[in-house]
C-alpha cells in the first residue's frame, strides 16, 4: 500500500507530458489522412484496369507535405548560409600571409560546402516531388473519366505510372539514409537526383507525345490532334522559249545592250542566218560553277604534298611566300627553309611517315584569300599506326602564294601562354639548323581521295 501511494504522484506528474504528446502527435496523422488528392478518389471510382496507375501517380507525390517547410524560416536560413559562405571566402582570400589561418578557412569552407550541397539534395527533392504532384493534377483533371480511353492511351499510362513508381523508389532510398551517408555521399546524390528528374521529364514528354498522336477516333473529339500530309513536289523547270527570251532582254540594259533592238533582230525573219554568221567574240561559253575543291585544287596540292614530306625547297619556294608563317601545336617556322626543313624532319626517323588519307574545302574567301581545309591524317611513328585529324587556316596573297598556315588541333588554336610561342619558335629554328647534317629516305608515293 505505501509502494502504490508513492507511484500515484509519479504518473500524475507524467500524465500532461503524455497527453501533450499526443496532441502533437494528431495533426500529423491528419496531414497523412488528407494527404490522398481528391482528384485520385474520383479516378478510383472509374471500373477499368487504368485506374491502379492513375491512383499511383496521385499517391506517388504524397511527401511533399512532410518535407514542406515554413518560407520565412527558409529564408531566413538562406540569408545566413549566404553569409556564412559570403566570409568564409573572403577569410581564404585574404589569409594569405597567414598560412595557417588559411588553412583552417579552407576546410571550414569545404565542410560548409558539403552542407549546402547536402540541403540542396533536399531541395530537389521536394522539386521532384512537386513536379510529381502537377504531373498527376494536370492528368486527373484532363481525364474525367478512365473508361473511355483508347489502348494506346492506357498503355501511355500504365508506362508513366511505372516511371513514377521507379522514380519514388529511388528517392526514397536517397531519403532514408542517415546524416552521416547523406554527408558523406552528397555528389553522388547530387547527380542521382539530377538523373532522376530527367527520367520524370523525359517520360512526360514520352506521354504527351503518345497521347497527341493517337488515333482520333479512341480519343475525346474536343482534343488536339495532329494531322499530317504527305507532299508531293511539282518542279516545273522553264522552257526555253519567247517568255524566257523577253524575260532576259528585260534585264540587259544592266550589261549595255539595248534590249528592245535584240528583241527586235531576234525576231526577225533572218535571225538564224545573223546568228550563224555572228562574230566568236559574241558567242561566249556560259561560265560553269566551280566547287571550292577546284578552285583551291592547286593549294590543297601543295598542302598535301607538304604534309606528306615529299616537297623539296624549290616547289615550296614557288607556292610559299618569302616570309610565310607556319605555326602548330607543336612549333612555329618562318620561311620555306624553315618549314620544308621542319617536315623533312619529321619523316627522317626509320619507320617513320605520314599520308593525307582524305581531305575537305570547308569554306573559302576572296577578300582576304583565305581557305580552311580538313583533313585526316595517317601516322606511322617507328612502326606505330596512328590518325589524327586537322583543320588548317591558310591565307594567300595576290600571286595566290601560301603567307600564313595555322594547324588547328581539333579546331583550337596552338597554345601562346607560359612562353609556349618562344619555345615552338625554337622548336622551328632548331629543324633548319640540323637539315644539313640529316639523311632523308626516298619520298614514298601516295594516293588521297576527297572526302
Amino acid at each position: 500500500m505505501p509502494r502504490i501511494i508513492l507511484r500515484v504522484p509519479k504518473r500524475l506528474r507524467l500524465a500532461p507530458r503524455a497527453l501533450l504528446a499526443t496532441m502533437r502527435r494528431r495533426p500529423a496523422q491528419v496531414t497523412e489522412d488528407n494527404s490522398a488528392t481528391p482528384a485520385s478518389a474520383a479516378v478510383a471510382a472509374a471500373q477499368n484496369d487504368v485506374v491502379p496507375a492513375l491512383t499511383l501517380l496521385s499517391h506517388s507525390a504524397s511527401p511533399t507535405a512532410k518535407l514542406a517547410h515554413s518560407r520565412h524560416q527558409s529564408n531566413r536560413r538562406e540569408l545566413t548560409k549566404d553569409a556564412l559562405l559570403l566570409v568564409l571566402e573572403a577569410l581564404v582570400q585574404s589569409a594569405d600571409a597567414f598560412p595557417p589561418l588559411k588553412s583552417v578557412v579552407g576546410g571550414l569552407l569545404f565542410f560548409v560546402t558539403q552542407v549546402e550541397m547536402v540541403s540542396s539534395n533536399k531541395e530537389d527533392v521536394q522539386r521532384i516531388y512537386a513536379q510529381i504532384d502537377a504531373m498527376a493534377a494536370s492528368l486527373v483533371a484532363a481525364i474525367p473519366d478512365a473508361t473511355e480511353l483508347s489502348p494506346a492511351a492506357k498503355h501511355a499510362i500504365r508506362a508513366l505510372a511505372d516511371d513514377v513508381q521507379a522514380v519514388c523508389v529511388d528517392m526514397r532510398t536517397i531519403a532514408r539514409q542517415r546524416r552521416l551517408v547523406r554527408f558523406l555521399r552528397a555528389k553522388r546524390n547530387r547527380a542521382q537526383l539530377q538523373g532522376l528528374l530527367k527520367q520524370l521529364e523525359d517520360s512526360n514528354v514520352f506521354f504527351t507525345r503518345t497521347v497527341l498522336t493517337a488515333p482520333a477516333t479512341a480519343r475525346d473529339p474536343d482534343m488536339p490532334t495532329q494531322t499530317f500530309h504527305k507532299a508531293h513536289l511539282h518542279l516545273s523547270m522553264p522552257i526555253p522559249g519567247h517568255s524566257l527570251v523577253e524575260a532576259v532582254a528585260g534585264g540587259a540594259h544592266y550589261s549595255g545592250v539595248d534590249p528592245m533592238r535584240e528583241k527586235r533582230m531576234s525576231t526577225g525573219p533572218h535571225a538564224l542566218e545573223r546568228a550563224k554568221s555572228a562574230p566568236a567574240e559574241r558567242l561566249q561559253p556560259i561560265a560553269m560553277v566551280m566547287s571550292a575543291e577546284d578552285v583551291h585544287k592547286d593549294v590543297v596540292d601543295n598542302i598535301i604534298e607538304l604534309y606528306e614530306g615529299r616537297a623539296n625547297p624549290s616547289r615550296l619556294s614557288r607556292w610559299l611566300a618569302p616570309h610565310a608563317l607556319y605555326d602548330d601545336p607543336w612549333a612555329r617556322a618562318r620561311g620555306s627553309a624553315e618549314i620544308g626543313a621542319m617536315f623533312r624532319l619529321a619523316r627522317a626517323a626509320p619507320g617513320t611517315r605520314a599520308s593525307v588519307i582524305s581531305h575537305r574545302v570547308l569554306s573559302s574567301a576572296t577578300e582576304p584569300q583565305r581557305v580552311v581545309l580538313w583533313m585526316r591524317i595517317a601516322h606511322v611513328i617507328f612502326g606505330v599506326h596512328h590518325t589524327s585529324e586537322a583543320i588548317l587556316v591558310i591565307e594567300l596573297d595576290g600571286q595566290r602564294r601560301a603567307t600564313s598556315i595555322i594547324h588547328t588541333a581539333h579546331g583550337r588554336a596552338p597554345p601562346a601562354y607560359w612562353g609556349a610561342a618562344t619555345m615552338r619558335r625554337l622548336g622551328g629554328r632548331a629543324a633548319a639548323a640540323l637539315m644539313p647534317f640529316v639523311w632523308l629516305p626516298m619520298p614514298h608515293a601516295i594516293t588521297t581521295a576527297p572526302a
